[in-house]
Parts: C-alpha cells; structure tokens; sequence
C-alpha cells in the first residue's frame, strides 16, 4: 500500500510538473502526421478543356477559386488529367502537367506591349489601343497594296503585302474563323506551324489514302498489326498519343519500325 502511494504521488508530481511546462510556453511540437487536412478542391470549380500543345488534344480537368462574383476574379489553382478524355484517359506529359506553372509564371504577359521604331522599351498600352492599332496599320497597308485586278482585266481582290500568321494548336473552330477572316480581306500568305511539323503527313498519307490527314483516332492505333512512324519521333513529341502504339505492340505484337536518321526513342 505504501509503494502504491509513492508511484501516485511520483506520477501526480510528473503530470503537475508537464503542465507547468506547457504553461510556460514549453509545449512539444503539434504532430501532423495523422492530422485529417480538408480536401483542397472540395470547394473549387471544375472546368473541363483541352490541352492544346500538341495534336493529341489531352483533357484537362482545371480547378479555379473563386465565388463568381462580379469583382472576384477566378483562379486557377490546380490542373489534372480528365480520366474520361477517350484518348488521354487522364494521361499527361510534362507539357501538360506543368500548365499551372505556365499560368502563374512570372514572365507571362498580361497585356499589350508596344516598342517604337528604333527604341530598346517596351511600353504597356492597353487593349483598345492595340486593337486600334492593329486596324489602322492593317487598313492602311491594305489600301495601299490592295489589287482589284490583275494584268489581264480578271478580278482578283489581292492583298499580298501582307501574310497572317495563325496558331496550329487552337480548335477547328478557331481555324475556320482564321481563314475565314484572311481570306476575306484578300490575304494569300496564311500561314502555321503545322505547314512544318505535319509537312510529312500531307506528302504521305495524300498518295497513300487519298487524304493528306489523319483518317482515324489515336485510340484505334492499338488494333495495328505494324507502325510505320517516319519524319517524327512521337515518343517525345506526343507521348500521351504514343502509348496506344505502345498498347499495340502489347495485346497485338505490332511491328513498329521508325524512318529516321537520327536514333530516337520511338525506336523500338
């Protein structure tokens, strides 16, 4: 009974003297290994898109803050793979998976920057200005060097002193209204980046189907029996797109042989 009293008194001097500790600001680090964080996107918006870096056209899920209201401006926090995208099936390469870095980059521009003939600065101006800008100095170089007709009397409604430039990742939609708009205002230099990269593609595929692009989906590349890849490395290039040549040579034992000088790493 005694040496039941003395463990109780040593065990009450013990708990006395912790509290004493903490009382005093000696407190031991809180422990958050089993600490239940809230889900980060329990609140946030989802927004579905396609990546638009190359042709494969990945999904996104993209996940932004922001209630809605008029002074509130979204933003967008979080970026995954769209795990029910038919091709991508919430695959993404590193392009796709470091969007959120490019949209929070510190070097992104946000706005119009105008550099005056022979100047070294760049000065911010604002949209309409360079809207208006752009207008005056397209309208003026077209009434210019419009030509109405050519040298035999014919109506041809030319403008070649000027050429668009237009993107090769953006949507059908959006080309469709590139064209429209050149083409309208009698522009003959239109041109992309997919006149380089896809420049194989036209001279294969037009004497070999009859259509000089692709006929099918990326996903039906899985039933071929052989992969003939030639000007391209789509290991690297594309490879979210690349793995259903992957799925081929699994389930199907496709031959895969690449047209290359250089050795890459579609080279099976």
């Amino acid at each position: 009974m005694a040496l039941g009293r003395r463990e109780f008194l040593k065990g009450a001097g013990t708990c006395v003297g912790g509290a004493s500790a903490i009382a005093l600001g000696f407190a031991p680090p809180k422990a958050f290994a089993q600490e239940t964080r809230q889900y980060k996107l329990l609140r946030a918006k989802e927004t579905r898109n396609n990546c638009t870096y190359c042709s494969v056209g990945c999904g996104l899920l993209m996940y932004s803050l922001g209630d809605g209201a008029k002074n509130a401006k979204p933003s967008i926090f979080h970026i995954e793979g769209d795990p029910d995208h038919p091709v991508s099936r919430g695959s993404l390469c590193p392009k796709g998976a470091g969007l959120v870095d490019f949209i929070h980059s510190d070097g992104r521009l946000h706005y119009p920057s105008y550099r005056a003939p022979g100047s070294k600065e760049w000065t911010r101006i604002s949209w309409e200005e360079a809207t208006d800008r752009i207008a005056r100095l397209l309208k003026d170089d077209r009434d210019k060097n419009f030509i109405e007709k050519n040298e035999k009397g014919e109506t041809v409604n030319r403008w070649l002193s000027t050429g668009m430039l237009a993107s090769s990742a953006a949507s059908n939609e959006t080309g469709l209204l590139d064209f429209k708009f050149a083409r309208s205002m009698g522009m003959l230099a239109l041109d992309c980046q997919a006149r380089l990269c896809h420049g194989p593609t036209v001279s294969a595929l037009a004497p070999t189907l009859g259509r000089g692009a692709m006929t099918n989906n990326w996903v039906d590349i899985k039933n071929a029996n052989v992969v003939l890849i030639m000007g391209g490395n789509p290991a690297e290039a594309h490879p979210v797109g690349f793995k259903w040549v992957m799925e081929a040579k699994i389930r199907n034992g496709a031959k895969v042989m690449v047209v290359d000088p250089r050795f890459n790493r579609s080279v099976p």
